[in-house]
């Protein structure tokens, strides 16, 4: 090992009290619905005070309720502030090196000289939100409903954690800030059908999402801030790579269900997600001039997936006592290998539930 880390015993606890507001109505004329309302926010850790607008304006073409046009505009604030809570509280971590000599010896183990220090907590910044707008057009056909939509949808003030140049004592600042946006379209086509003793449900979408800000990072521990590598050519924090995983462009479901009789029913989800690209560890290193390796990031394709999911049930009517219903599911039914955007880690794999539901 040429590197380690020594993590001081340490006990953290946080609290966020949320406290919310919602006031909304539907006005209804002709065929014209309009929907608007007004979301009111506060909490104790970053102390601001945000209001979202929320509003929806629908018109009944033929005025049968079978062909629908909206338009739609709305604001959301973000409210994952709990990791950030406990992060400004935890004692620092630090990072120890050593290196090997040409007969095979290690020389002892020495503090790294790259210590980053925060320079700014998240309770002084602004609440990060998201600007929405949208248009879609529902179209309803024997025993089923089709519906295109878009929608686009604007990141503001969002988190960024950025660590800046080395100072003349050798103390590197972290900082985190609002220069975080990020852009996000998209087109869905959707398409269900009923019959008497099925349901069949095809939906495909296009999008395109993007951060335009270069050191978006949801990295906070101290020796993932503390190490360098190479991309693009250039030694660069690890911390202040662009966001590794960011779109996958086209994405489709199928979704089945059928009676079996006897209280039996089946359900197939069969999903499909294309290609990424992402920023990972190439495994290969760079040595610089005084001989330290780094490791080498680079841009690499990821393949598309095909799941399929699968669920049986068997509902029985207990008249006046109530209902119960006996389910079995596996996900990802064939146990694919589903990558994610960070390098070494996947998503789960086959799953089986089991479960008993009640009502009554």
């Amino acid at each position: 090992a040429d590197s380690r880390v020594v993590y001081p015993q340490d006990t953290t606890a946080a609290e966020i009290t949320f406290t919310d507001a919602y006031l909304e109505d539907i006005l209804r004329w002709k065929r014209i619905s309009l929907r608007g309302g007004i979301h009111l926010s506060y909490n104790d850790f970053t102390r601001n005070n945000d209001y979202a607008g929320r509003s929806t304006i629908a018109y009944d073409l033929y005025g049968n309720g079978t062909t629908i046009f909206s338009l739609g505009a709305n604001r959301y604030y973000g409210k994952t502030y709990l990791t950030h809570a406990l992060d400004e509280q935890k004692a620092f971590s630090s990072r120890w090196n050593r290196t090997l000599n040409d007969d095979g010896t290690l020389n002892p183990w020495e503090e790294s000289e790259r210590r980053v220090f925060s320079a700014t907590r998240v309770s002084d910044l602004e609440t990060p939100r998201s600007d929405e707008w949208s248009i879609s057009l529902e179209q309803g056909i024997p025993h089923g409903l089709i519906t295109l939509s878009y929608i686009r949808r604007y990141g503001v003030d969002q988190l960024a954690k950025h660590v800046l140049d080395i100072d003349e004592y050798g103390y590197i600042y972290s900082e985190w800030n609002n220069n975080g946006e990020s852009r996000h379209e998209e087109v869905n086509f959707s398409w269900e059908q009923r019959w008497e003793t099925q349901y069949l449900m095809f939906n495909l979408t296009w999008q395109d999402s993007e951060s335009s800000n270069e050191s978006y990072s949801d990295v906070m521990d101290l020796e993932d801030m503390q190490e360098m590598v190479y991309y693009n050519g250039n030694l660069t924090p690890l911390v202040n790579l662009p966001r590794s995983d960011y779109n996958r462009e086209w994405s489709a479901n199928l979704v089945y269900h059928v009676k079996l009789g006897y209280g039996f029913a089946f359900t197939n989800i069969t999903e499909y997600r294309s290609g990424y690209a992402a920023i990972l560890d190439t495994k290969e290193n760079v040595t610089s001039e005084n001989g330290e390796k780094f490791d080498l990031y680079a841009d690499l394709s990821r393949p598309s997936s095909t799941t399929f999911d699968w669920k049986l049930t068997w509902e029985y009517d207990l008249a006046s006592a109530g209902n119960v219903m006996l389910s079995a599911e596996v996900y990802n039914v064939f146990n694919r290998k589903l990558y994610t955007g960070i390098d070494g880690e996947y998503e789960m794999g086959r799953q089986l539930w089991v479960g008993l539901d009640y009502t009554f």
